[in-house]
């Protein structure tokens, strides 16, 4: 039973980040969501990003892999704000064809989409040469 208890204490303690990256999510989320406040909503981000910016710096294959999994859900909100101009059959019949289409919301979320996963696969492929050289955190 011993030997039990100290595989889960390691495995524990080994993905204590990605929990506590789940939880500050949220907690941000939280902020966002029911504080109404400017100033509030920027110290909660910019102390989100100071976590995360620690968490980079031990545990750079969690943090790459967080990375890639945002940029996807980016990538798939910027897909749904907007509409192909090939969709439409007959353009003069709709006037306001173009109002659900935002190209610079689209154009600028996905810039940014795909520059946060060229990031994150960075930061992978980072953490994955640091795993295999032989240091403890990935």
């Amino acid at each position: 039973m011993p030997h039990i208890l100290k595989k889960v204490s390691v495995f524990a303690r080994q993905n204590a980040c990605i929990f506590l990256i789940v939880l500050a999510m949220l907690l941000c989320a939280v902020v966002i969501r029911k504080i109404n406040n400017p100033y509030v909503v920027t110290i909660a981000a910019i102390l989100f990003g100071a976590f995360l910016f620690f968490v980079r710096e031990n545990r750079r294959l969690i943090y790459g892999a967080v990375e890639i999994l945002f940029a996807i859900a980016v990538i798939f909100d910027a897909a749904s704000k907007g509409r192909s101009i090939f969709e439409i059959e007959d353009l003069f019949a709709m006037p306001n064809v173009f109002d659900s289409f935002q190209p610079r919301v689209v154009l600028l979320q996905l810039g940014a989409a795909i520059y946060v996963l060229i990031r994150g696969l960075d930061n992978l492929k980072q953490g994955w040469k640091k795993r295999n050289s032989g240091n403890v955190n990935p």
